[in-house]
């Protein structure tokens, strides 16, 4: 179910980075406020975070076993970063960066969120973007231009080597970290 009316959601957007590279966006929102960029991950354990950091740490087995991964925040600034250069026609659109945790993890600390970040749990998107949505300022921009470039990028995830490609390389950098 849309929690935005008319606006539009998109799944599953490979967006040019250059030279090849593309970034994946789980969810994005083209809404009267701006853009909103959703990271989903679904995790279980406790969750040690902190803004600033590059990696962040969950913790299993009430701390018997600890495991690192890349911030989110990162990741979804790098989706970003993509999308802004793709749509610099339109250099007066926000972007909002939400990373959603589903599953069975909890978040024991959570500090330095840059403005425009947020993190929520999946049982409270509904509510988050709500308010999310009456807390900002509406935007006058060319959202069907806009939505027309992101339909672009939707049509990239039938690109089996795009998506191949990509594949490819996050688990290179996974193994490099």
């Amino acid at each position: 179910r849309s929690y935005f009316g008319k606006d539009k959601v998109f799944y599953n957007l490979y967006i040019e980075k250059g030279e090849g590279n593309y970034a994946q966006i789980d969810l994005l929102a083209v809404t009267a406020i701006g853009i909103i960029v959703f990271e989903v991950k679904n995790y279980s354990g406790w969750i040690f975070a902190d803004g600033k950091s590059r990696m962040w740490t969950k913790i299993l087995a009430y701390g018997k076993d600890k495991y690192r991964f890349y911030n989110p925040f990162f990741q979804n600034e790098g989706h970003i970063r993509a999308l802004k250069y793709q749509l610099r026609a339109f250099p007066d659109l926000k972007f909002y960066s939400v990373i959603v945790f589903d599953g069975e993890c909890e978040i024991k600390s959570l500090t330095n969120l840059n403005e425009g970040c947020f993190l929520v749990y999946k049982f409270q998107l509904e509510s988050f973007l709500n308010k999310l949505m009456h807390s900002q300022m509406k935007i006058a921009y060319d959202s069907a231009a806009v939505e027309a470039v992101l339909g672009k990028f939707k049509r990239n995830s039938s690109d089996k080597k795009i998506v191949r490609a990509h594949l490819q390389k996050v688990k290179t950098l996974q193994q490099n970290q």
